[in-house]
């Protein structure tokens, strides 16, 4: 069998955005800067302030007379195996030698997370971080539920991202998310089957069109297709959506005019 790279790109996956926390405003630098290096270590994001009077519920919260700071962090990668262990595994380390430091993990499946902080806004009830995707960062930056966090990390530390990933994570210059993930992605496909038809590599859309319909075929002869000329990992939201667009940005697809309006892709 014969695969062959077609289009590899990197491809930014997950982010943990920053939740504005109003019982912040009251706590000391010191607590910040702890969160911060704790943000460093497990590549998430503290709080900071909102412009909300109240504290919600689901804030962190600094244990009077013990001056423990607690976070609670909703969490996509808890839900997976062998992800959500090495991620809680990192955490208890953190927290053995920083005692002053409670870490708690909420796990919520990554397609369950944008109603579930939702409804979670609605109530003043959020989470210190969360885990999300591109896709929900204006979303959540009009509910005013993140915060600017070039500051708050500071632009030696963001130098060590990919350029791209930092401006794909901001918003008039805001750094609105933390990238925490990225991974090469590429459209692959079956030499042998290509050559078996008598096609070659796709160079347009029109082409990869052409031999997708062509592929899908039933070669079995008994009425049911069972062969597919192109498969896509994912479920029908963003999920999937997110793990194609790096092959449309390959072939300069832009999905957003520079006007912000949408682009209808003719695929």
């Amino acid at each position: 069998m014969t695969k062959t790279y077609f289009g590899i790109v990197l491809h930014l996956q997950y982010i943990y955005f920053l939740y504005q926390n109003g019982g912040l405003k009251m706590k000391s630098k010191r607590m910040i800067w702890t969160s911060s290096i704790l943000a460093l270590t497990l590549g998430i994001t503290a709080c900071s302030g909102q412009k909300s009077e109240a504290p919600s519920a689901g804030a962190s919260s600094t244990d009077k007379g013990k001056g423990v700071i607690t976070l609670k962090i909703m969490s996509a990668t808890q839900t997976e195996t062998p992800g959500g262990p090495a991620e809680k595994s990192i955490a208890d380390k953190y927290m053995e030698q920083h005692p002053n430091v409670k870490i708690e993990f909420v796990g919520v499946p990554m397609n369950e997370m944008y109603k579930k902080i939702s409804v979670l806004a609605a109530a003043s009830d959020l989470p210190d971080a969360f885990t999300s995707t591109p896709e929900f960062m204006r979303t959540a930056f009009g509910m005013n539920i993140t915060e600017d966090l070039t500051k708050l990390f500071g632009a030696d530390y963001l130098k060590e991202f990919y350029p791209n990933m930092i401006q794909e994570s901001s918003i008039d210059g805001k750094l609105q998310l933390l990238p925490w993930t990225a991974t090469p992605q590429a459209l692959i496909y079956r030499g042998d089957w290509f050559e078996k038809e008598g096609l070659k590599a796709p160079e347009t859309w029109d082409d990869f069109l052409e031999a997708a319909k062509k592929l899908t075929k039933d070669t079995k002869g008994n009425g049911k297709t069972d062969q597919w000329g192109f498969a896509l990992i994912g479920t029908r939201n963003t999920s999937g959506g997110t793990r194609f667009l790096p092959v449309l940005r390959s072939f300069g697809a832009e999905e957003i005019r520079k006007d912000a309006t949408a682009n209808g892709l003719p695929i």
